[in-house]
């Protein structure tokens, strides 16, 4: 039996909501989104580990249960409290849902497709030589050192060592590796403060002599800092195009064609009633035109109720 197993644990928030609860511009939930990308029809169970109290608050395994809408076999582990590290939180894991054989962690903190379904011993590595986007806070992940044959030699947290890094999927061929290589990292000799999974398998190459392969990355989209999830939403922005100013010709159209293929979505609003009919717009990622619209040149968005407050003063 194949596992895959998500935690949800931590403590990142998108507007006061915790991250994997957040919704993608496709009005996908993160944690879902999260693991569109590798393979999750082949496992066969998906366990999401929750925190009590953001279960309770928010009603987490509810509302990733029915946004799953049967599609995966998904499960839940719920931790009465927060854990000292991922590693912890993918031990507690196991020994809760008891699973047993292999198995693979999936982090919620971006987006990811790999090449193929990997099995047994892997880490899912980006090369930043290769990738064209940029990275924001590179400090924070973990770098990989890997040989000509692709055997992963080490996974260091938050040290320049390479130009790989960690993209959050990691598989493991046994349950019982993880939980022997945990439970000696936990010994007070070693003097580690919060246990990641690249010490876990570091310790697994270098002691237990296990063989990791690095997973080829075929697309990444990072959502782990505010700097990183602005980003995503100014790529995959709703644009209002006023159809009665902008001509639109083949040099326009291209520029909207490009932005569409960015991740960009159009709405257009016309005084002059022009419809889709009426011009070219093959390729644009165009929603709808709106008609009738007031000839003004003020133009507002209204994205909460503070904004309608503001605009009642103004008046």
């Amino acid at each position: 039996m194949r596992t895959l197993v998500v935690p949800c644990a931590g403590t990142r928030k998108i507007n006061n909501n915790p991250l994997f609860l957040t919704r993608y511009p496709d009005n996908q939930l993160l944690a879902l989104k999260a693991i569109e990308g590798v393979y999750p029809d082949n496992y066969d169970r998906i366990i999401f580990t929750v925190l009590k109290d953001v279960d309770k608050k928010f009603h987490a395994c509810e509302m990733i249960k029915r946004e799953n809408k049967g599609k995966y076999n998904v499960d839940f582990v719920v931790l009465d409290e927060q854990t000292s590290g991922p590693a912890e939180t993918i031990y507690q894991t196991i020994k809760k849902a008891g699973i047993d054989g292999e198995f693979a962690v999936r982090d919620t903190h971006a987006y990811l497709s790999v090449k193929k379904d990997y099995v047994g011993n892997f880490v899912a590595g980006l090369d930043l030589t290769t990738y064209e986007k940029t990275i924001d806070n590179l400090r924070s992940k973990s770098f990989i050192t890997i040989n000509e044959q692709g055997q992963i030699l080490d996974v260091v947290e938050k040290h320049f060592c390479s130009d790989v890094i960690s993209a959050g999927f990691y598989g493991f061929k046994s349950t019982e590796d993880f939980n022997n290589a945990y439970e000696h990292l936990c010994d007070p000799n070693y003097n580690i403060q919060k246990l990641y999974l690249s010490h876990v398998i570091s310790y697994l190459i270098g002691y237990s002599q296990r063989v990791f392969h690095r997973a080829k990355v075929l697309e990444f989209e990072d959502w782990s800092t505010s700097m990183a999830w602005q980003k995503v939403q100014k790529d995959n922005s709703l644009c209002f195009i006023d159809l009665d100013s902008i001509e639109i010709d083949f040099d326009t159209l291209d520029k909207l064609v490009s932005l569409s293929k960015a991740g960009m979505a159009f709405i257009g609003f016309s005084y002059n009633n022009i419809s889709l009919d009426d011009i070219e717009m093959r390729g644009v990622n165009i929603i709808s035109i709106v008609h009738n619209c007031p000839r003004t040149n003020s133009k507002t968005i209204i994205n909460n109720l503070e904004d309608i407050d503001r605009m009642l003063l103004e008046v």
